[in-house]
């Protein structure tokens, strides 16, 4: 699944422009949106993502990183023609009740271990720690002829770019009210923001990385809730996910 995948590896700065590829998703999303290209080394993509964040905060906008692969444009597009249009879709998630973010993560994961049960019986979900896991620090990727655009969301919240970039609803992914509800909710007890979104892929940044391995047990088990494969096809157990969160400043999230 790519939990734990080989980062981009270069040392320039990636350039940052118009292609047809970022003025299709600006006409779809109504955003601002520009293609990275250059050289697409990971620390210069948070080098990137970090300036944003600074811009935007002046000039009163969220970046996300969008990967153009899979079915990203489809997806959007078809929560949008669901909904009555973009401008419908917005309206009605931006006004929607999203106060529920605690109490979904806690219904998902009595609904996720009871699966966990059925499917591999006495095995223990919760596991045992693992020593020396390096922190994610940098977003990661599977793929270098992946095509990536920085979109620039007219959003007040950071929970908000769900109402311009809806990627979920399907399968085991949470839809766009449920997905806002749990940003919501991380963002006020972590300060996590969505930060690179593709057609089945969640990352999300902490400027203030969970520090203590309490904390991170607690997270690794509402990770589980949000989205089983971070442990059925990832990490194995919740607490070698804890392992992985304790110091990162990356959340990943992967959906089948």
């Amino acid at each position: 699944m790519g939990l734990f995948s080989k980062l981009l590896g270069n040392k320039e700065q990636p350039l940052v422009q118009p292609n047809d590829n970022a003025k299709q998703i600006a006409e779809l999303t109504g955003c601002e949106c520009k293609n990275i290209s250059g050289f697409l080394n990971s620390d210069s993509i948070m080098k990137l993502y970090k300036d944003e964040s600074e811009k935007g905060q002046r000039e009163g906008y969220i970046p996300v990183i969008l990967v153009l692969n899979g079915h990203l444009l489809e997806m959007i597009q078809c929560n949008y023609k669901d909904n009555g249009g973009a401008e419908s879709y917005r309206s009605k998630m931006l006004s929607a009740d999203i106060s529920h973010g605690e109490s979904f993560l806690k219904q998902r994961f009595d609904e996720n271990t009871e699966m966990f049960e059925e499917d591999f019986g006495d095995d223990d979900i919760y596991g045992e720690y693992t020593d020396g896991v390096t922190p994610a620090l940098n977003f990661l990727s599977t793929d270098n002829n992946e095509k990536l655009i920085l979109a620039r969301i007219p959003a007040n919240k950071p929970w908000e770019v769900f109402a311009w970039i809806p990627f979920g609803g399907w399968n085991e992914c949470p839809d766009t009210e449920d997905m806002m509800a749990v940003c919501k909710y991380w963002h006020e007890k972590y300060k996590a923001v969505p930060a690179v979104i593709s057609s089945d892929e969640l990352q999300m940044f902490l400027s203030a990385p969970i520090k203590s391995i309490d904390e991170a047990l607690k997270a690794a088990e509402e990770h589980y809730a949000f989205c089983n494969d971070t442990v059925d096809q990832g990490a194995g157990t919740i607490k070698a996910l804890a392992s992985t969160l304790k110091d990162s400043n990356v959340w990943y999230f992967w959906w089948d």
